[in-house]
């Protein structure tokens, strides 16, 4: 936050820089995502061993599903 006297009134003028670099960057916001991915099929498969309700197809099915989600 920058402030900044306007000579009148003695008030000051607020002015507000967000910089959101993460939104920018290509590189950052695909980790991001991958991140995100990687966590949603690990609480799925968490879930499933947890439950001991899974086998082989429905493992490559959330694998394919989180895969296409995050772009690999």
């Amino acid at each position: 936050m920058s402030e900044s006297f306007d000579g009148e009134g003695g008030e000051f003028l607020l002015s507000w820089e967000i910089t959101v670099p993460l939104l920018t960057d290509p590189y950052l916001m695909g980790l991001l995502v991958k991140v995100f991915g990687l966590s949603i099929g690990l609480v799925l498969v968490f879930i499933m061993v947890i439950t001991r309700n899974f086998t082989i197809i429905e493992i490559l099915k959330i694998g394919g599903m989180v895969g296409s989600f995050i772009g690999i």
